[in-house]
């Protein structure tokens, strides 16, 4: 063991010929000193080589631009993308505008807040630069911060831009492929602009949006499209950056979009040398719209020539007592789908005679009935039996009644005078807490068919309620 130890300490430092790890001092010396050189050199080298790159790159814009750009291959051309706002920050990047036509507080709504800050650059004095060319709408209508962008009253402006790419200059007219699509659209930009245009991305969409669309651009107010002047073009990199480069946009208001439902829309620019890809987001933008207003319910004064559906008894079932849920009792809305010159018959089919008898429904002489169960047995014993079916001419405990007089829907004329379509407020009064209660409602007519599997006559839900107190108590019982 000493003997180990001695050759160790030896390879380490050899005392006889003054060598530490096999090298005495001079060539220590030696070797410090060409390391030193080498590695002062690298960093010479490499910053050298830097200060050159950054030298003979332009510090404005890409080194490609244009048509030169590496942004552009064969099989995706060049052609940038539409943006809008409002568009505030969130986890999961929604495109979801949502109106809330139900509230006062709009100074705190995020949606007018992010529109606020992207306007700052537009309204900002800026100083810096007398060259700085100022995008202007003169008459922007309702679109305005002191009209909330149209949010209060249910006909919000989207702010509708074309992304920036440097040196890209759009060229006027449309893209062979889109001839049909542009003058369907009917869009007269002007002489010297290109033109934009939103519409609903599915036929329901087109329904909801009404048809209604204010296109507020630079020089003009349109109800087909809206215009983007070219003298705005291109975006010349980093120097306007530096100068806060105001990208020309349009207002795009939605007069009457249908309330309470999510709209698709999809807004696109036309050019010559701009190609239009919906999956790629070439030449477009989507975005969806949600005007949340139960007013129309309670307080509908848009057109005197409308029937207005009103249940002058609802109970609970109000907003002032949260619909029941403040308190364990829901009350769920249950509503027949429209079906254009759909006239249900009262009554019921044959085979649903003994359904209808043991349900015991009466709706009256010019009704046809609502009657609500548990799917299951265990659901029956949960729902406990003690349902209030509250109809516009009565209140039930056994099944809720639509009157005929309401039939048929007409189709897209009532849709734009906000058709009221007959309900039914089912409360469950004593349902079974912290369990799930799977449950059917299902209307009864002559001639209206009843298949689950198909969700004719009828619609499925769940309900639970959660009430831990109650789960609690239970628990010390079984513990007494």
């Amino acid at each position: 063991m000493g003997w180990q130890l001695s050759d160790l300490t030896s390879a380490v430092y050899d005392s006889k010929r003054r060598e530490f790890l096999g090298r005495d001092g001079a060539k220590w010396l030696k070797l410090s000193t060409f390391y030193c050189f080498y590695y002062i050199g690298s960093v010479g080298f490499f910053c050298t080589m830097v200060a050159i790159l950054m030298a003979i790159t332009p510090h404005d814009r890409p080194r490609y631009s244009g048509e030169e750009s590496r942004m552009e291959t064969r099989s995706n051309p060049l052609s940038p993308g539409l943006g809008f706002r409002p568009q505030p920050t969130t986890k999961n990047d929604s495109s979801l505008v949502f109106v809330n036509n139900n509230t006062n507080d709009y100074q705190s709504d995020p949606y007018i807040q992010n529109l606020d800050q992207y306007l700052k650059i537009y309204y900002w004095n800026n100083n810096h630069s007398a060259e700085v060319n100022k995008f202007t709408i003169n008459n922007p209508g309702s679109c305005t911060p002191n009209n909330q962008y149209g949010f209060s009253n249910g006909t919000p402006c989207i702010l509708v831009k074309m992304n920036k790419i440097v040196d890209f200059v759009p060229s006027l007219g449309y893209h062979l492929e889109d001839k049909d699509a542009y003058e369907a659209a009917g869009c007269q930009p002007g002489p010297d602009a290109i033109a934009v245009h939103c519409y609903g991305e599915y036929p329901i969409d087109v329904d909801n949006i009404g048809g209604n669309i204010t296109y507020i651009s630079e020089k003009n107010r349109d109800h087909k499209c809206g215009s983007l002047e070219r003298k705005w073009f291109p975006y010349t990199g980093k120097q306007q950056r530096r100068n806060v480069y105001q990208a020309p946009y349009v207002w795009v208001q939605f007069n009457n979009p249908k309330p309470n439902v999510l709209i698709n829309v999809i807004c696109r620019v036309y050019a010559e040398n701009i190609i239009f890809d919906k999956k790629k987001g070439q030449g477009s933008t989507r975005f969806q719209i949600y005007v949340k207003d139960l007013s129309h319910y309670w307080n509908n004064n848009h057109s005197a020539e409308e029937n207005k559906f009103t249940i002058n008894n609802p109970g609970s079932c109000t907003p002032n007592n949260q619909y029941g849920f403040s308190n364990g009792t829901p009350c769920i809305l249950v509503k027949m789908n429209k079906i254009v010159d759909f006239e249900p018959r009262p009554g019921h089919k044959l085979e649903d005679k003994d359904a209808y008898e043991a349900a015991g429904c009466q709706p009256g002489p010019d009704a046809i009935a609502v009657h609500c169960y548990g799917e299951y047995p265990i659901d029956v014993d949960n729902i406990g039996g003690n349902i209030t079916y509250i109809s516009e001419a009565n209140r039930d405990h056994k099944c809720g009644s639509l009157e005929t007089k309401w039939f048929p829907y007409t189709g897209k004329q009532q849709r734009r005078n906000v058709y009221q379509a007959p309900y039914v407020w089912v409360q469950f009064n004593n349902p079974k807490p912290n369990v799930l209660i799977n449950v059917i409602c299902r209307v009864y007519a002559e001639n209206i068919i009843f298949d689950k599997k198909k969700g004719q006559g009828s619609t499925r839900f769940q309900i639970y309620v959660k009430d831990l107190t109650r789960h609690k108590l239970s628990k010390q019982n079984q513990k007494i």
